[in-house]
């Protein structure tokens, strides 16, 4: 066996554990893009550091509901409604 045999299958147990870690954290990733992007056409560019400390609360409230996507929207419109 050469090298590039041995160390494949660790290749592939660390690509699956960022994938896993990724997906985890893909409903923040789409919630600050949404919110910066909202942001800047409803307020402008001066205005988009709220979309960080928005995005921080979220987290903390995704991480202690773990909810499903549908009331996942929810929580997003109401964060939204909490920025304006």
């Amino acid at each position: 066996m050469n090298m590039k045999q041995v160390r494949l299958p660790q290749f592939h147990d660390r690509a699956e554990s960022v994938w896993a870690q990724f997906l985890q954290a893909l409903p923040v990733i789409v919630f600050f893009l949404i919110m910066f992007y909202s942001v800047i056409f409803f307020f402008g560019m001066e205005y988009t550091t709220i979309a960080s400390l928005v995005t921080v609360i979220f987290q903390g409230n995704y991480k202690k509901r773990k909810v499903p996507t549908v009331p996942l929207i929810s929580l997003l419109l109401q964060q939204l409604l909490l920025m304006c």
